[in-house]
């Protein structure tokens, strides 16, 4: 948990450089719900390299919302550094990256079974068969805010 706590420690001191996170208009938004399992996050405003950390403050963090919910920008990549902290000194962390659409709600969904981290982008009552939401995870490369595709 040690480990666990410096490494999220040190994700929010340097989230705390980033400029504040402004909400995209009504108009030309979707919204992303937050699982109650995800400890921690961080925003990209740029998905395709991970370029753009927005921070939160009070009113648009979605943690001191009861939903979780935030609104996000439709119709451009976005990243998402998503944490969840196991027992002991276990850590999971990973990079998605999707193009929200216009009017949606998402939900964003974590996981640590074992020694495995799983992560996925929703759409609450929606047959994930008729959703083509195309989900990128990503890999960090060597350096400080960059990643690069894993898979597409």
């Amino acid at each position: 948990m040690k480990v666990a706590s410096i490494v999220i420690g040190s994700v929010l001191c340097l989230a705390g450089c980033a400029p504040i996170y402004q909400a995209p208009p009504v108009e030309s938004r979707a919204l992303l719900r937050l699982s109650p399992a995800i400890d921690v996050f961080q925003y990209f405003d740029n998905g395709e390299d991970c370029t753009g950390p927005r921070r939160f403050t009070g009113s648009n963090n979605p943690y001191n919302r009861e939903n979780r919910t935030l609104p996000i920008p439709s119709g451009r990549r976005i990243g998402l550094k998503l944490f969840v902290v196991g027992s002991g000194p276990s850590l999971c962390d990973i990079i998605l990256s999707f193009i929200p659409q216009t009017g949606r709600l998402y939900d964003a969904q974590m996981e640590l079974r074992g020694d495995r981290c799983y992560a996925s982008i929703v759409e609450p009552n929606r047959d994930p068969a008729d959703t083509a939401i195309e989900i990128s995870m990503k890999q960090m490369k060597q350096g400080f805010g960059s990643c690069s595709y894993q898979n597409k």
